[in-house]
């Protein structure tokens, strides 16, 4: 998880100022690690920042995105960013809709196949689906 001044080092060095709503947005995402919706960061920095919109937030989540500061994916009709940057699996749960990050060791072979046709990996989300320990339990017992 990067802290708040290399965030902003790497901000500056892709070319972006450091203004009060980005770096209202970097302190949420530096206290709140894992995932999140543009909403839920909306919600907590309009707190701060009365007058930011939506779409401001999704503009400066992009931003980090392709800084390379945040990973992206969607689940379920939402866009989730998270603070692991490292390749990974996410695994959701289908009740609950909790997500857990797994360490995706395995996907050497996988990342040894692209370059091997020529390709080039730069980043990446695994998604696996299922029930978390406590709905999987909940369901047994419902059974």
């Amino acid at each position: 998880m990067l802290q708040e001044t290399e965030f902003i080092r790497i901000l500056r060095k892709n070319q972006h100022k450091i203004t009060p709503q980005r770096l209202g947005l970097i302190r949420y995402v530096c206290s709140n690690p894992g995932h999140f919706t543009a909403e839920e960061a909306y919600r907590n920095l309009k707190k701060s920042e009365p007058t930011i919109t939506l779409a401001t937030v999704y503009n400066i989540l992009k931003i980090f995105t392709k800084a390379g500061i945040l990973n992206t994916f969607e689940s379920n009709g939402s866009r989730w960013f998270e603070t692991n940057s490292a390749l990974h699996v996410n695994f959701i749960c289908e009740n609950c809709g909790s997500i857990e990050d797994y360490e995706a060791s395995d996907i050497t072979p996988i990342l040894k196949k692209i370059k091997e046709s020529g390709g080039t990996f730069v980043s990446g989300t695994i998604l696996v689906r299922g029930y978390c320990r406590n709905c999987a339990k909940a369901i047994e017992r419902d059974h």
